[in-house]
C-alpha cells in the first residue's frame, strides 16, 4: 500500500520539511521555477532517470511507494521571491524617503538600504524629513546595515537546502577573484555526490564564510545588473573608492540620482547612469 504525503516547496525550489534522516535529501525535488518535480537519490540528490513531472495539471507525484502531493500555495515566485534576513537596525528595513524641501538644507544624493536586494542604492533627498535609512555614502550604509558575518546568494535569495533545513555547504566552489589572482585551494568536502555538491538549476558560489547553492537564473540576474551596460556604449557613472571605481545604482530613475552631464537608464534590477553625449 503506497503511503501520501505532502509537498511544500519554498523558493529556493527544493522542499522544506521534516527530515527523513540524518541531512539526507527528500525524495521529491522541484526545479528552481517549480515547472518540473523529480524524484532523486536520498543518499546523493542525483535525479532519478525517467521520474520528472511537468507540474501543471497533476496534483500527485509518486517516488517510490510513496505518493507526494504537490501544493500549489508554495509555487515558485519569478520574482525570486526571498526570505527575511537580519540586518544591525530595524531602520534598514525602511523604503527610502526623500523628505521635504527646506531652507536649510539643499536637495544632495543620498544613499539608502534596500532590503529586496541588500544593496545600498542612491536617491534624491530633499534636505529635511524622511527616516533613518539615510546615509551620505554607500560605505555608510553597509557599515550600518549589513552583518559581519551576513552571507547568501546574490539579493540575499535562499539557497538550496537540505531536508532538515541547513542550508547546502556546497563543493568545489566558483571563487569570485579579480582577472589574475586566484584563491586557495577549497578544503576536502565531505557531502551530496553531485558534480558540485547542488541539486539542478543551482551553482557552488562562495558567499563569505561559507559556499552555497545558488539558484542559476537569479545568480545571473545579479551578474548583469552589476555590470551594467550603456546603451550609447559609454561606461556607466562611478565615483573613485580607494583604488577601484564604485557604480552608482539606484533602484529606479526616478529618484533621480544621477549627477549632471548624465542620463538615468532603468535595467531589471537597477538603475544607473550614463554620459549623455
Amino acid at each position: 500500500m503506497n503511503d501520501w504525503r505532502s509537498c511544500h516547496c519554498d523558493e529556493s525550489g527544493i522542499r522544506n520539511a521534516s527530515p527523513v534522516s540524518n541531512g539526507n535529501y527528500e525524495p521529491l525535488q522541484c526545479d528552481a521555477k517549480q515547472k518540473w518535480c523529480y524524484c532523486v537519490d536520498t543518499k546523493t540528490g542525483e535525479e532519478i532517470p525517467k521520474t520528472r513531472t511537468k507540474k501543471d495539471g497533476i496534483d500527485t507525484i509518486t517516488c517510490g511507494k510513496t505518493n507526494y502531493t504537490i501544493s500549489q500555495e508554495f509555487l515558485y515566485d519569478s520574482n525570486f521571491g526571498q526570505k527575511s534576513y537580519p540586518v544591525t537596525k530595524e531602520s534598514c528595513k525602511l523604503d527610502r524617503s526623500k523628505g521635504v524641501a527646506c531652507k536649510e538644507k539643499k536637495p544632495s544624493v543620498r544613499f539608502y538600504f534596500d532590503y529586496s536586494t541588500s544593496s545600498c542604492l542612491a536617491f534624491e533627498y530633499l534636505g529635511c524629513g524622511g527616516n533613518e535609512n539615510n546615509y551620505n555614502d554607500s560605505s555608510s550604509c553597509i557599515h550600518v546595515c549589513l552583518l559581519v558575518d551576513g552571507s547568501g546568494c546574490s539579493g540575499m535569495n535562499p539557497p538550496a537546502r537540505l531536508s532538515n533545513g541547513e542550508a547546502i555547504n556546497c563543493n568545489t566552489p566558483q571563487l569570485n577573484f579579480p582577472p589574475g589572482f586566484s584563491g586557495p585551494t577549497p578544503p576536502p568536502y565531505v557531502g551530496p555526490n553531485l558534480t558540485d555538491g547542488c541539486p539542478v538549476n543551482h551553482k557552488c558560489l562562495n558567499k563569505g564564510f561559507i559556499s552555497l547553492c545558488c539558484n542559476n537564473d537569479n545568480e545571473d540576474r545579479f551578474h548583469a545588473a552589476y555590470n551594467p551596460k550603456c546603451k550609447n556604449g559609454k561606461e556607466p557613472y562611478s565615483v573613485p573608492v580607494d583604488s577601484w571605481k564604485e557604480i552608482r545604482y539606484g533602484k529606479s530613475c526616478e529618484d533621480n540620482f544621477c549627477p549632471k552631464g548624465y542620463r538615468c537608464q532603468d535595467a531589471e534590477i537597477f538603475a544607473y547612469c550614463c554620459k549623455s553625449t
